[in-house]
């Protein structure tokens, strides 16, 4: 099942996601360059998937685009320049049924994955260029990397506030709230 996520309430996670950031934040320093300037385009996550992905029947992906930016000076008056190298950030993990809360899933965030927003051949090189010499695990005909977090990774839950066929909405752990539409 895929969800398009809408933010309800800036939470702690949407605040952190607003502004510009440093790849470093966005992948758990799992990526070069760590300091590379990103601004995350649209809400605190792209869009959920919830459902079956490859081997997992569990499976629980936060999709995060992102664009590369060119940052001068700090805070809110700083001037940011949109360089036009997109691409996406998959967290992935799986999900359980809490077991003391029937309306709580929890979350293990198992791998991480970043890849081009377009295979365009163009698009594609320049993805290439900013990110390749750095991350030699990258796919050099897709761009994609990915990356298995390790044993202590990102754990996650979120409770389900109310649920119809077409929304759900929810609470997270850092108190974002999310209407999740079904698409």
């Amino acid at each position: 099942m895929a969800y398009a996520a809408g933010p309800i309430k800036k939470g702690q996670t949407a605040q952190r996601f607003s502004s510009v950031i440093t790849l470093g934040v966005l992948s758990f320093n799992l990526y070069q360059p760590k300091d590379l300037k990103i601004k995350t385009l649209g809400t605190d996550s792209g869009g959920v998937f919830k459902g079956r992905r490859d081997d997992t029947a569990t499976a629980y992906v936060i999709t995060t685009p992102f664009e590369v930016v060119e940052q001068q000076g700090e805070g809110e008056g700083a001037e940011v320049t949109h360089t036009g190298i997109k691409g996406r950030s998959l967290a992935i993990g799986e999900y359980a049924l809490a077991a003391d809360n029937p309306q709580r899933l929890t979350i293990k965030f198992k791998k991480m994955q970043l890849e081009p927003a377009s295979v365009e051949p163009a698009e594609l090189q320049r993805w290439l260029d900013t990110f390749a010499a750095t991350n030699p695990s990258m796919d050099p005909a897709t761009g994609v990397m990915e990356v298995d977090l390790p044993a202590k990774s990102p754990e996650g839950w979120m409770d389900y506030l109310m649920m119809t066929p077409e929304f759900q909405l929810v609470q997270g752990n850092f108190g974002s709230k999310t209407l999740l539409q079904r698409v």
